[in-house]
């Protein structure tokens, strides 16, 4: 069975709803997938080695779309993602590790690699990998200490209807001042991470280089405002932090120009993120 999920809720907005795993079927997915990480532990790093793995986890959860066990460029040597996935019925195979996928920098893959924990994304169209709309459920493997890289399982979404929804964005537990401080990162509208350091006396620094300043990244400053992180660029650009009432935390961006009481420009993913990544975001130092 599966339940009925809204993207997002916004005022005056049309909000598709999608198909997604219940929460008894993403616990026994959770459970599942962690069985999978002995084997690919020992596992050769060739895609020969690995095809088989993904495809017993395929035949073991027919309502997966795919999976794909991506290696760290770091650990591998160089980047190495044998996709499993299914086609007309059958299993097919893919390579991830192609020229216009740098699957690294992708929320699937950075955020649960730099948070150390397993997370599920919230609904995307994977461009280049799948080609459907995803949610995607990633898993850290480690060996020895070591991070190795990213065991995924996809679930395809079907869109059922577009309801008008007349509610705003229900925030969650508000997020403290003291809690806000430091390093996140947060997932622009092509699914791409980017790095924010909240400094404590206000100021914010980001690595985002697709604003008009590029690889400079942008500067503002940051408020807490009714539980929520704001944050104001120099740029037009703001990004607000909330919590969701799932506990989940989550990003809503408006760019220049757009009314802040309106529909957000884009909205993604937020994770805080270790002290170690506060150091240097883009060509910012902090103190």
């Amino acid at each position: 069975m599966f339940a009925l999920l809204p993207i997002l809720a916004l005022t005056g907005c049309k909000t598709p709803e999608w198909v997604v795993p219940t929460e008894t079927e993403r616990t026994a997915l959770e459970t599942s997938i962690k069985a999978e990480l002995s084997a690919l532990e020992s596992v050769q790093l060739t895609e020969e080695s690995i095809y088989p793995v993904l495809d017993n986890f395929l035949a073991k959860h027919p309502d997966a779309y795919g999976t794909t066990f991506a290696l760290d460029p770091a650990y591998a040597g160089k980047q190495l993602a044998p996709y499993a996935y299914r086609r007309n019925g059958t299993i097919a195979h893919r390579t991830l590790a192609v020229d216009g996928y740098d699957y690294p920098i992708l929320a699937w893959f950075a955020l649960p690699r730099k948070s150390g924990k397993a997370m599920w994304s919230e609904p995307y169209f994977d461009a280049g990998g799948g080609d459907v709309e995803m949610m995607t459920f990633s898993v850290p493997v480690t060996k020895d200490g070591r991070f190795m890289g990213i065991l995924t399982a996809d679930f395809e979404l079907k869109e059922k209807i577009a309801a008008q929804v007349n509610s705003t964005d229900v925030p969650g537990a508000p997020i403290a001042a003291a809690d806000a401080a430091g390093s996140w990162t947060l997932v622009d509208d092509e699914n791409v991470t980017f790095d924010v350091v909240l400094a404590p006396d206000g100021g914010a620094v980001s690595n985002w280089s697709k604003g008009p300043h590029g690889a400079r990244g942008e500067s503002g400053r940051w408020v807490i405002a009714n539980g929520r992180i704001v944050i104001d660029y120099v740029d037009g650009w703001r990004d607000v932090i909330l919590r969701k009432p799932t506990g989940e935390l989550a990003k809503r961006s408006w760019g220049p120009g757009v009314a802040r009481d309106g529909a957000p420009s884009n909205f993604g993913q937020a994770v805080r993120t270790p002290a170690s990544y506060a150091s240097w975001i883009g060509v910012y130092e902090l103190p």
